[in-house]
């Protein structure tokens, strides 16, 4: 096996969960995320809900737009 104790998926997740914070952002609605929110189950990373409307900023336009430059190996 790949991957026996998930490392590589539990960050994979991760990066999945702070382009979708980015690009909630980026949108214009802030998010609410709750880290590992079940400790009886621990194939639950995340809940996230959609937050407050946000003004976005610049930087919120950036961080969305590196998204589709970033790369990985």
């Amino acid at each position: 096996m790949v991957d026996p104790f998930d490392r590589e998926l539990t960050m994979s997740c991760g990066a999945a969960l702070d382009h979708l914070e980015v690009a909630s952002r980026h949108y214009g609605r802030d998010l609410a995320i709750d880290i590992c929110p079940d400790v009886d189950d621990p194939d639950v990373l995340a809940r996230v809900r959609l937050g407050e409307a946000v003004i976005p900023t610049t930087t919120d336009h950036e961080a969305f737009e590196a998204i589709r430059q970033r790369r990985t190996t």
